[in-house]
């Protein structure tokens, strides 16, 4: 869940020599949010509090504060090195971090050869892996050390030197975010493989869910950029989160704090396939991808290989279809509820939270209901023919726009006011910092 690297760490260490309230802040800060992310009573009790941002993320994001920390110190750290002039200041405190290095490095050595099994069974070579990132890692520190020695013994290397360090440290993270975490194969996690390749060429059109053995997580899709229906994102939209729990469950009780998954068992119940089915239909899932139990012969199958078919969904609704007819329901469980009792006819009529000005009948030339299976957010802005029009919420969590009888053109522009928000401040703020610093100079000659 985090990785800072011996190097940065070695200099995090040696930022506390100094002492600063700098340092002494982000060492506070670095400690506390490793605390948070331990399963105890204090952290339970704190990711209850009604805290924008804490109340809906998972507690290993945390460990993002720990990373950032100590990033600072041992930038600190190394500020500190570079001014010394002194080798027998630091000579203490790199014998007693090489030792415990070393010692690192003989127990993860010892762990691989007695074969420990890996705790993770998606990473079966985990040991293998420690063993070669340990070793690449002390290589690395071994080759700061010489050239730090060099720095105080040969005067040539003196300037050199920490433009060497920095090239390392970079090359290194580069290596580790190359993969998805540090003591995993890249190929493990993304590869480049048939059922994905498939994906990505027949489902352009709409979302598609892995069933049973061939689920698929939402951070594959975000990779791979094909649509689907999963959230991956701690801080997800709580409406939507809500309208996948009530699928899920037939309540919304107790969100999850992390992502937003559909239940995708291969058998489940009755009423457990129902909601599903109907979420398939309001969402727009189109596609669905199941693991082969024998040969399998269907009108709806758009690709196949011998384990694995990729299957079209016939019930589900366009990404934007047009109705006539709509219900205000302002009750969450009562919306819920009828949205998907198996006398709802999604493709017929659309759930509002407010009552729209219009009046719908069933002719072509009269105002209906543009629907979208996309999530209502605050920030999206629709347009007809250029006119900025109002978006409805609609079926619990999702998109619709009245539009006039006829033939118009229609877009969605996500434009958020915090973006706009966001760009005056920083704006602002960096004419002052501007300002700030020209007094600064002009002060420095003027002395």
């Amino acid at each position: 869940m985090a990785y800072l690297g011996l190097i940065p760490t070695f200099f995090a260490i040696l930022s506390l020599k100094k002492r600063s309230p700098m340092s002494k802040f982000f060492l506070i800060t670095a400690i506390a949010s490793i605390i948070l992310t331990l399963n105890s009573s204090l952290s339970r009790f704190f990711y209850t509090l009604p805290i924008p941002v804490i109340s809906a993320e998972a507690p290993s994001r945390f460990f993002m504060l720990t990373t950032f920390s100590l990033a600072v110190l041992a930038g600190l750290g190394f500020d500190i090195w570079l001014r010394n002039k002194n080798f027998r200041e630091f000579k203490v405190p790199t014998i007693i971090f090489s030792a415990i290095v070393f010692l690192l490095l003989i127990i993860t050595f010892v762990i691989y050869q007695i074969k420990l099994p890996c705790p993770s069974v998606e990473i079966p070579q985990c040991r293998l892996i420690s063993l070669r990132n340990t070793i690449l890692e002390s290589g690395v520190f071994t080759c700061l050390l010489i050239l730090f020695t060099g720095k105080f013994f040969f005067k040539s290397t003196s300037k050199l030197w920490p433009y060497l360090i920095i090239a390392v440290v970079i090359v290194s993270g580069l290596y580790n975010s190359y993969k998805f975490l540090p003591f995993s194969p890249r190929e493990n996690i993304m590869p480049d493989h048939e059922v994905i390749n498939a994906i990505k060429t027949h489902t352009k059109d709409g979302r598609v869910l892995g069933i049973g053995n061939a689920g698929l997580t939402a951070n594959l899709a975000t990779y791979y950029r094909f649509f689907d229906p999963n959230y991956y994102e701690p801080l997800h939209i709580k409406r939507y989160a809500e309208l996948i729990q009530y699928a899920n469950t037939g309540a919304i009780n107790n969100l999850s704090r992390s992502d937003v998954n559909i239940t995708n068992e291969a058998t489940v119940s009755a009423d457990l396939n129902s909601r599903r089915e109907r979420l398939f239909q309001i969402l727009s899932i189109k596609y669905l991808l199941y693991q082969k139990s024998g040969e399998t012969k269907s009108d709806n199958i758009v690709w196949q290989n011998d384990k694995w078919l990729l299957e079209k969904n016939n019930l589900a609704l366009p990404k934007s279809y047009s109705v006539n007819k709509y219900t205000v329901e302002k009750d969450n469980k009562k919306s819920l509820k009828l949205l998907f009792s198996p006398d709802f006819a999604a493709d017929k009529e659309v759930i509002l939270r407010e009552k729209p000005d219009i009046i719908l009948t069933e002719a072509s030339e009269t105002p209906s209901f543009l629907v979208f299976t996309d999530t209502y957010y605050p920030g999206w802005s629709a347009y007809i023919d250029g006119k900025k029009t109002k978006i409805y919420e609609a079926n619990y969590a999702l998109r619709a726009v009245v539009v006039p009888g006829g033939v118009h053109d229609i877009r969605m522009v996500y434009e958020p006011d915090s973006f706009k928000l966001g760009i005056i401040i920083t704006g602002l703020f960096f004419i002052v910092w501007i300002l700030i610093l020209l007094k600064t100079r002009l002060a420095s000659k003027s002395r």
